[in-house]
């Protein structure tokens, strides 16, 4: 009968391949680890090919070899029983054959023969096309028919080493397969957005697997460690001087705003996870809060831009739409998110050394100032980096509350009657300095306690 010389199966959806991931040598002149991938159009299952290459390639001709993996795992989910009969003897197992039956258009590979003078067999689905590892020269290869929404993370962060300005949020974004560029659109809503910049690469996205707590800044912090996932990528270990140079930064999205990290260590613990230990944080000034489980990380290694925003759009509430070339801020491939551009990268740096000394009745507070722009050297003294110089200083008592708040244009400040300040006297109490930017205001303070060592 027909049903006994040919019968076809399909493997059961919770079995069927989704995703292709393959790492290869990256030809970008690091000749580092980078990883692509496909994704096929079924959502609704879980099951990803994970493959590693040693061939130097680029990302556009792996992601080819990635689809190229992915079609023969989608298409090998289909099965066929067969008999074969005597006027087909000459076909052995690994020859491509076609049918007449089954799937409209199906290729089909020969995957065993048992048997001598009735020989039975198995057969499986084969895509159509050229071996796997096929493919053009390395170069921009043919854009990708599968449009997928991109991930995008937009990061309010203050100004890196040797930066001078930015004058807007830094975009990373990531999608796959990579449409070859991300266009973003910003505005006070999604019909007013206006294109502001394109992503060329894609970057290093992922998410904290652990808390982090604050940590110190200017001082190695070797009590904590980032415990991430990476959706793409990889990363390495860095010497001392390499990380405080800033090398090997990492963007982690806190409570309070994204924190700037860079670090010594990087260990691979399983697929995509990475433990980085032995951390310089607070870069920049950036801020000393938690970050829980589930937060964004964001690879600082260059394929970020600036998304250019004007003063009148500081502090507002504004629309990001992230969108491969060609498609409409309102298609399914569109991520839309909101974000707030604070100009943290205008936000002066709390003043240091904060000191209070008695002058016979009165108490000279004293701080050194840092710089935001151009003060690494080690000169005598450091670039001002705002149009003039100036300071609010702040005087709290045991119970928070400000008792008194005064401007000034020099790094100290004398408190002349203490007594009228604080009539219960300045055991408790305490002072905040913070330095004022023409155009971002009071920028973060620093506090110390106001007792002069006991004294007063």
């Amino acid at each position: 009968a027909e049903a006994d010389r040919l019968a076809f199966d399909r493997a059961p959806r919770s079995e069927r391949m989704v995703e292709a991931r393959l790492t290869i040598v990256s030809d970008d002149g690091d000749y580092r680890a980078a990883q692509t991938g496909a994704l096929g159009l079924d959502t609704a299952v879980n099951g990803v090919i994970e493959a590693g290459l040693p061939a130097l390639g680029d990302r556009d001709l792996a992601a080819g070899w990635a689809r190229g993996l992915l079609a023969r795992a989608q298409a090998s989910a289909e099965t066929a029983a067969f008999a074969l009969p005597p006027s087909l003897g000459f076909l052995e197992p690994g020859d491509a054959v076609t049918l007449d039956a089954g799937p409209q258009g199906r290729a089909w590979r020969i995957a065993s023969l048992e048997g001598a003078s009735v020989r039975r067999g198995a057969l499986i689905g084969a895509p159509a096309g050229p071996a796997l590892l096929s493919g053009p020269e390395p170069g921009a290869g043919e854009p990708s028919e599968t449009v997928s929404r991109p991930v995008i993370a937009l990061m309010d962060l203050p100004l890196g080493p040797n930066q001078t300005g930015r004058g807007g949020l830094l975009a990373a974004g990531w999608a796959r397969p990579w449409p070859g560029e991300l266009v973003i659109y910003a505005g006070a809503d999604l019909q007013s957005a206006t294109e502001r910049v394109r992503l060329t690469a894609p970057g290093f996205l992922g998410t904290l697997l652990d808390p982090l707590a604050p940590g110190p800044e200017g001082r190695w912090d070797r009590a904590n460690s980032v415990r991430l996932r990476l959706i793409d990528g990889a990363l390495e270990s860095r010497d001392r001087l390499a990380a405080l140079r800033g090398e090997g930064l990492v963007a982690i999205e806190t409570e309070a705003g994204w924190e700037a990290v860079s670090f010594q260590s990087a260990t691979l613990e399983s697929p995509g996870v990475w433990r980085l230990e032995t951390l310089l944080r607070r870069l920049g000034g950036s801020p000393a809060s938690p970050a829980s489980a589930g937060a964004r990380a964001v690879v600082l290694d260059g394929s970020a831009a600036v998304v250019p925003l004007t003063e009148d759009e500081r502090g507002e509430t504004l629309t990001f739409a992230a969108v491969p070339p060609g498609q409409s801020l309102t298609s399914a491939a569109a991520r839309v998110v909101q974000a707030v551009w604070t100009g943290a990268e205008l936000r002066p740096l709390s003043p240091v050394h904060l000191n209070a000394a008695a002058e016979g009745a009165a108490i000279r507070l004293s701080w050194i100032r840092r710089g935001r722009i151009g003060a690494d050297g080690w000169g005598a003294a450091i670039p001002l980096g705002e149009e003039r110089e100036a300071y609010r200083v702040e005087l709290i008592d045991d119970a928070g509350a400000v008792r008194a708040s005064h401007e000034t244009d020099a790094a100290t400040f004398l408190i002349a009657d203490p007594a009228a300040v604080f009539p219960e006297g300045v055991t408790a109490a305490s002072f905040r300095v913070a330095q004022i930017g023409a155009v971002y205001g009071a920028g973060a303070a620093a506090a110390a306690p106001l007792d002069p060592a006991g004294h007063l």
